[in-house]
């Protein structure tokens, strides 16, 4: 191996953290070629990744207890979101709940670049990619949004630019724990634009870590669209909690 392979190598592994994402269990440099599953998490942990199997809500993703076909679910029927679908092939959960909350609050930036690698591929058409922005006190303290690291891989691979300035958001308390209800109630006027029409006529890809009752990519979606003039909002998260099977 040259000098220069080898710094490349030693470079990528600093992007590519080479631990399980989960339990930190060292990965085999070896398998540069296996499912990416099995290039983010240790064997024991990819094996217990959920992913969304089953019929599912042509909306929000939701999987349904019994269905024989995809279709809209009773609540994008009743409450028709403001995003066009949420693009999601794993559950929350177990590994890569764990993963996330290392990512996340470890924090470990690092482990963008391995998690970016776990994002939905399926095609759709978008023209700017958009994170959902965390507060200034909570990127402060942080020290980086992760939503904006995944926006920037998934931009990287579709070939469109990525804008993580021109959506903003206001200070408020943290979401987790709430139930939809609350969260719809907290986030009506949380999410605001910088400029009038920034998006204006352009398809929008909204990131974020995780989707669980979809009352913050509601939030986003509806000031992106309804402010920002976005065409189209399309969700695209690591992980979605479910309530079906």
């Amino acid at each position: 191996m040259t000098r220069w392979h080898s710094f490349l190598r030693s470079f990528g592994d600093l992007l590519f953290d080479r631990r399980c994402a989960a339990c930190g269990t060292s990965l085999d440099p070896a398998l540069t070629d296996a499912p990416a599953a099995h290039r983010v998490f240790c064997p024991l942990c990819a094996d217990a990744l959920a992913p969304m199997e089953g019929c599912r809500c042509t909306r929000c993703a939701d999987l349904f207890a019994s269905a024989r076909r995809n279709h809209v679910c009773g609540d994008c029927l009743r409450h028709p979101p403001p995003f066009d679908t949420v693009l999601c092939d794993l559950q929350y959960g177990g590994p890569l709940a764990q993963a996330i909350a290392r990512f996340k609050y470890g924090p470990r930036p690092t482990l963008a670049a391995p998690l970016s690698t776990l994002l939905s591929i399926q095609p759709v058409s978008v023209d700017v990619a958009v994170p959902v922005p965390l507060s200034r006190s909570r990127l402060i303290s942080r020290g980086f949004n992760q939503a904006a690291l995944l926006a920037a891989a998934a931009a990287r691979c579709r070939h469109i630019p990525v804008d993580a300035f021109s959506l903003r958001r206001r200070e408020g308390e943290t979401q987790v724990g709430k139930t939809g209800a609350q969260r719809r109630r907290d986030l009506s006027r949380v999410f605001f634009v910088q400029r009038r029409n920034a998006f204006s006529g352009r398809r929008v890809l909204l990131v974020d870590d995780v989707v669980t009752t979809g009352a913050t990519v509601r939030a986003a979606a509806t000031i992106l669209r309804r402010e920002g003039g976005a065409a189209s909002v399309t969700v695209l998260c690591l992980a979605r909690t479910t309530t079906g099977p």
